[in-house]
């Protein structure tokens, strides 16, 4: 089962920024796994990110053809109306391609969209999922955006396998109520081992109050990674944006943190 979790960025003047980390692992029936598989996506022209859980083949493959649509301008996401009819169009085309999906292969799958209205300091988030199941059918959820800091929605493991526990553990620390909290409490989790369907690589994208949507490069366990793939070389002129497990701005050249890039420790017991 993916980890996939989103939150919210906010600072005294209100939000800031809207996040999607996952793990990259792909988890078959028979047991086998597979960990560079990509989980999140960001248009490239515009302020919308994507991800999914459940099933792999069905969610990545619509996602990707619906992001072509987006940064084109043929299909219109709307994550900020708090109704049934926020996602229509995303969800219109998710159902146009199941069916003619082959019904013996549909399984379940949650589809999270996450975008910006508007620029600046007068620009709204907003993040809302569509899911489908055989027994439930189709569902659109428009999530609740916290006051502060904090995760929007965790979709995981259910037990001591959770997201939950390394969250918990973040915020009651001295940096609890921040985006690196978050994004470090997540990383943990997937280093954990705790859930067995959840390892490799974290996979990040966001969105701020200007611009257009962003893939995060990720420093992690020592390599350079993005959207679950291994980064071998990085050309120090590129202007890729890149984390590592602390949530600091890191130079993709040396792995290292940038350095007009604000450090931020790991607090003590963690």
């Amino acid at each position: 089962m993916t980890t996939l979790v989103s939150w919210l960025g906010v600072d005294q003047r209100g939000p800031t920024s809207l996040y999607l980390a996952s793990d990259s692992r792909f988890t078959w029936e028979s047991g086998e796994t597979w960990d560079y598989g990509r989980k999140l996506f960001a248009s490239r022209s515009r302020p919308v990110i994507l991800g999914y859980c459940g099933d792999v083949l069905f969610a990545s493959q619509t996602i990707a053809q619906a992001l072509d649509l987006i940064d084109l301008g043929l299909l219109a996401v709307d994550t900020l109306s708090h109704a049934e009819h926020g996602l229509a169009s995303l969800k219109a085309f998710l159902q146009s391609a199941l069916t003619s999906y082959p019904k013996s292969q549909q399984r379940r799958f949650s589809v999270i969209c996450a975008c910006r209205s508007g620029s600046g300091m007068t620009s709204t988030f907003g993040v809302s999922e569509v899911s489908w199941s055989a027994d439930r059918g189709w569902l659109t959820h428009p999530h609740t955006l916290p006051a502060q800091s904090a995760v929007v929605l965790a979709r995981g493991a259910s037990g001591d396998a959770t997201f939950g526990g390394a969250d918990k553990q973040w915020r009651k620390s001295d940096v609890g109520g921040t985006s690196r909290a978050v994004y470090s409490a997540f990383c943990d989790h997937v280093a954990s081992g705790t859930d067995a369907k959840t390892g490799g690589a974290p996979q990040l994208v966001g969105i701020y109050r200007v611009g257009a949507a962003i893939t995060f490069g990720v420093i992690h366990a020592k390599q350079r990674w993005l959207s679950g793939a291994p980064v071998a070389t990085c050309d120090p002129r590129a202007t890729l944006e890149w984390r590592d497990d602390l949530f600091q701005r890191c130079d993709g050249h040396t792995l290292g943190p940038l350095p007009q890039a604000q450090r931020h420790a790991r607090p003590a017991g963690l």
